[in-house]
């Protein structure tokens, strides 16, 4: 269960059928997601009035949603999902576009257990929807490309777009000796 005052993050996928939500609570470097949400036939005012009646609004909830939010919206004409979650009193936390599935997967992978066996992700046993998905997640054949199968990917969206917000994956860069210039004859 969430520590009392804590804030909470909640990653969000906009879909109708379903739209999925993870919650968690970030402590230092390490992430646990204790809850899901799943509600088929919804849409983005259904999920603020779940999370709402679960958690109340009286501590700090970050929302790490889908990007493509912040354009369309899956329920109010003019009223984008971001829009409706940051009205509502939710940190809205996005990028302008979604991150490199390749790359938001190696993240998540990367939580569970680091090269250095580190493990940063943990998941509640009462999540079994998010465990069933993880578990049954599959690639196209003789690709890295996952199966949008619609069944087993909403759960795991949400959860990659909040980690790859809360965790970034950070690119090495080799420094690089100073490269000298010619400038050129001067008149």
């Amino acid at each position: 269960l969430p520590e009392p005052r804590t804030p909470l993050h909640i990653g969000v996928d906009f879909n109708i059928d379903p739209m999925s939500a993870v919650i968690g609570q970030k402590s230092g470097d390490t992430l646990h997601i204790f809850d899901e949400i799943e509600i088929y036939g919804s849409n983005t005012l259904e999920m603020i009035k779940e999370i709402r009646n679960r958690y109340g609004a009286q501590r700090q909830q970050f929302v790490y949603p889908d990007a493509s939010g912040a354009k369309r919206t899956t329920n109010s004409p003019g009223l984008s999902d971001h829009l409706l979650f940051s009205n509502n009193g939710f940190r809205v936390v996005s990028g302008a576009s979604n991150p490199p599935v390749s790359e938001a997967i190696a993240g998540v992978n990367s939580l569970f257990k680091s090269t250095t066996g580190e493990t940063r992700l943990t998941i509640d046993p009462k999540c079994r929807k998010l465990i069933e998905c993880l578990n049954k997640y599959t690639y196209k054949e003789g690709t890295r490309i996952p199966n949008k199968d619609g069944v087993h990917d909403h759960m795991i969206d949400s959860l990659r777009y909040m980690c790859w917000q809360l965790f970034p994956l950070r690119r090495s860069v080799s420094p690089q000796p100073p490269r000298r210039q010619n400038v050129g004859r001067t008149i």
